[in-house]
């Protein structure tokens, strides 16, 4: 990291460890320092320590929703600034997305340069 320059932190919850890893390269390839793990649970172990600026979560994940994720999130970051992508491909991905107030989603399969835009423009 070059000396003063602090680089956004994105926190990518995902059970499949490809599509993890994926986001995590072209994130990382951006210049963000990206956190990745597989569910609920240890998310939120790391949420408070590691403040993320970004929470990227999938829908379905092993121990829950990834909606309910952003809802808990949202409610344990007191300054309320942490914004927040919902991927899925399930069918009521949007309606999951509205529900939970989460920023953005997209339905996978998705393009990395969509997501890539999106992280942009959330950060910005």
């Amino acid at each position: 990291m070059i000396m003063g320059v602090v680089r956004p932190t994105i926190l990518v919850v995902e059970d499949d460890e490809g599509i993890a890893e994926l986001i995590s390269f072209v994130l990382e390839e951006a210049g963000f320092e990206v956190h990745t793990e597989s569910g609920i649970e240890p998310a939120l172990r790391i949420f408070d320590d590691l403040n993320p600026q970004l929470v990227i979560t999938d829908l379905m994940l092993p121990d829950g929703l990834g909606s309910e994720l952003i809802k808990q999130m949202r409610r344990s970051n007191h300054d309320g600034d942490v914004g927040s992508i919902l991927i899925s491909g399930h069918p009521q991905a949007k309606e999951h997305a509205a529900a939970s107030h989460a920023d953005a989603y997209l339905t996978k399969p998705f393009n990395l340069d969509d997501l890539s835009r999106l992280v942009e423009d959330l950060l910005n």
